[in-house]
C-alpha cells in the first residue's frame, strides 16, 4: 500500500470514528447523480446549481484573502453552524457530505463527534478549492461551495434563516 493511500486509510479510520462514513464508489457515483437532478449541477455553468427559491451567498474572496488563523476560525464556525442547524433538523438522518473530486461521506448529525472544532472534519471549506455540497439526502436544505465564484450558498429556507443567525460574516446575496 503506497503511503497516500495507507493516510488515506488512517484518515477514514479518525473520521469513521468520529461519525463520518466514507462513501464507496457506486454509492458516491449515486449521490452525486441524485444531487445533479435536485439541483441540476454543471461545472459548465457560472453558478454551478440551480439554486431554490430562498438562498443566501457568502462571498469568501475576502476571507482567501486573510490568514491561516483567521480561515481556522471561519471554518470552525461554519461548521458548528452547519451540523448545528443538521443536528436540530436532521438528528438522526442520514446527510451527505459530497466532494466532487475527493472522498465523500455520509453523516448522521447526532452522531457526529461533539469536540469544539468538530475534528475530525472531511475537508476544509475554506479556501474553496472543490465543488462541495453537504446536505440532507433530498438536497432540499444545505450548503454549497462554489470554487469557480469563491462562493458559498446556502439553500433551504430553514438553513437560511439559521445562518443568517447563526454565522457571523455578512451575505453579499439574499433571495427570498
Amino acid at each position: 500500500m503506497s503511503d497516500i493511500s495507507e493516510r488515506q486509510s488512517q484518515r477514514n479510520r479518525l473520521l469513521e470514528q468520529a461519525g463520518w462514513s466514507c462513501l464507496g464508489k457506486s454509492d458516491k457515483k449515486q449521490v452525486f447523480t441524485d444531487f445533479v437532478k435536485a439541483r441540476e449541477f454543471s461545472r459548465k455553468r457560472e453558478e454551478a446549481i440551480s439554486y431554490p427559491a430562498q438562498n443566501v451567498h457568502y462571498d469568501m474572496k475576502l476571507v482567501d484573502s486573510t490568514g491561516q488563523d483567521v480561515q481556522t476560525q471561519i471554518n470552525h464556525s461554519i461548521r458548528r453552524a452547519v451540523i448545528g442547524f443538521f443536528r436540530l433538523k436532521f438528528p438522526d438522518e442520514k446527510c451527505i457530505w459530497l466532494d466532487i473530486n475527493h472522498p465523500s461521506y455520509e453523516f448522521t448529525p447526532s452522531k457526529l463527534s461533539s469536540s469544539e472544532s468538530l475534528e475530525p472534519w472531511p475537508v476544509p471549506l475554506i479556501p474553496l478549492v472543490d465543488f462541495i455540497v453537504v446536505s440532507d439526502r433530498s438536497f432540499s436544505q444545505g450548503l454549497f461551495a462554489n470554487p469557480k465564484k469563491t462562493k458559498l450558498v446556502v439553500f433551504g429556507s430553514d438553513f437560511v434563516n439559521w445562518m443568517l443567525e447563526k454565522f457571523p460574516l455578512i451575505p453579499t446575496e439574499i433571495a427570498n
